[in-house]
């Protein structure tokens, strides 16, 4: 959701994940336009984010592209991942690199639609309200729901900690959700 909002913006190109463990994640613009014509720019690219992804990064994902801003989604859950880490390393070598962190209030409505997300429909954005499927009470298991909390609270000091000499905004879902005009205000001049 919120790298949609910022991709609305004219001045902005936002990227979506662009880092996988085996796979080219999602990049807007011209390099989703080479993508779709050309079946060896994925290869070349994918190659690239693999090989050299510090130059992946400051040259692809990292590009203006005659934007003033460009940005990606970079969860906490890979910037942890052993495989990822050295993205997260990479990200903290540059300062001059702003982070925004989208984070929500109410962890146990975190878990429980991410819980839906895995176990129920596999939907992570939805467009129309009339595209919202219907979704049956279901239990959960409190253990891991708290260890789901635990973790998230967790990563997030852990990571507030690795960007600490960054520039930074934090973002509440439910302010995003809510169409707070101060959040909206704050993150635009951010």
């Amino acid at each position: 959701m919120l790298v949609h909002l910022l991709r609305s913006h004219p001045n902005i190109v936002c990227h979506g994940e662009v880092f996988a463990l085996n796979a080219l994640g999602h990049i807007h613009g011209k390099y989703a336009q080479m993508r779709r014509q050309d079946p060896k720019a994925e290869t070349e690219l994918l190659a690239l984010a693999q090989k050299d992804p510090k130059s992946f990064l400051t040259e692809v994902v990292f590009d203006p592209q005659d934007h003033k801003a460009v940005g990606f989604k970079y969860k906490t859950d890979e910037a942890f991942n052993r495989k990822l880490s050295h993205i997260r390393d990479l990200i903290a070598a540059d300062p001059d690199v702003k982070i925004i962190y989208l984070v929500r209030r109410n962890i146990l409505d975190q878990y429980i639609s991410h819980h839906v997300v895995l176990k129920k429909t596999g939907i992570t954005l939805l467009k129309e309200q009339e595209d919202r499927p219907e979704i049956k009470p279901f239990a959960i298991n409190i253990r891991k729901c708290i260890k789901y909390a635990n973790d998230v609270m967790s990563r997030h000091h852990d990571i507030t900690e690795h960007y600490n000499n960054h520039k930074n905004i934090t973002v509440f879902y439910e302010d995003l959700v809510a169409k707070n005009e101060t959040t909206f205000d704050n993150l635009q001049d951010f």
